[in-house]
């Protein structure tokens, strides 16, 4: 992330949790570091904000968002997996966990919704994608020589040999 120079936009996706104190690592960005237009609460975190003095056109952060509230609280318990299908398939199938809107999903998960916006609930990362943040609106395919060889990978490893 500290090679990162131009262009992050996470602008309009729905994301509604705190924005990660690892987001300071962009410590080379110039360029372009916008999360407006989500749901984004609690406070800017100070790496965050440092970068600011950094990127010289359009650093939107709070715009949008619900930043100064306090994020709700994370269920306690964590939800119970059910098969989106219970008939046999040839291939990996996303394996999604009902929950009530709104939805905070964990690192393995992403949040899924209808196409009229309505959440569906927590889907685990299919195999050979990843996500290791909360939140996410979608799993991150794998580059190349990595790996994510189960349901519900948080991160990419090296290829095995």
């Amino acid at each position: 992330m500290s090679k990162f120079e131009y262009w992050f936009d996470l602008s309009s996706n729905r994301f509604t949790r705190a924005i990660p104190t690892q987001l300071g690592r962009f410590t080379k960005l110039t360029h372009t570091f916008e999360l407006n237009n989500n749901q984004i609460c609690g406070e800017v975190p100070t790496e965050v904000q440092a970068l600011s003095n950094n990127v010289n056109n359009y650093w939107q952060v709070t715009t949008g968002n619900d930043i100064g509230t306090d994020c709700p609280s994370l269920p306690t318990q964590p939800p119970t997996m059910v098969p989106e299908t219970s008939s046999p398939t040839l291939g990996p199938t996303a394996t999604v966990v009902p929950t009530l809107a709104p939805t905070y999903c964990g690192p393995g998960f992403f949040e899924d919704y209808d196409s009229d916006g309505t959440g569906r609930g927590c889907v685990l990362c299919p195999m050979g994608k990843s996500n290791g943040l909360q939140s996410a609106p979608i799993c991150t395919v794998c580059g190349a020589g990595k790996i994510a060889a189960q349901e519900g990978s948080v991160s990419c490893e090296l290829c095995p040999g």
